[in-house]
């Protein structure tokens, strides 16, 4: 039984480790969300339910769809989406940011 318990854990030591939050998002759909022309609600309907949402006193929402995906010792990529939506729901601003560590 000693005999296994060292080896077992420097595999388990060793063994690729990986967290994600969020949930892709297609950079298809988010070229297809236009300024000017894009709805929340269409929004919505094409990427799903935000990260996070925060809405102003004027009536502006701002929507985040946010992901990342980590591997011990391999690295970590993040992609988040702002769009934010003026008080009659039309899509003002659109910032598309990611990273790959």
């Amino acid at each position: 039984m000693k005999r296994l318990f060292l080896p077992l854990c420097f595999t388990l030591l060793l063994a690729p480790a990986c967290a994600t939050m969020g949930h892709q998002i297609d950079p298809a759909q988010v070229e297809a969300v236009t300024v000017g022309v894009t709805t929340k609600e269409q929004a919505l309907k094409m990427l799903g339910t935000p990260t996070a949402t925060s809405v102003t006193t004027n009536g502006m929402t701002t929507m985040i769809w946010s992901y990342a995906h980590a591997v011990v010792f391999a690295g970590a990529k993040s992609s988040s989406v702002y769009l934010s939506f003026g008080a009659d729901g039309v899509l003002t601003n659109k910032t598309v940011s990611g990273t790959n560590m």
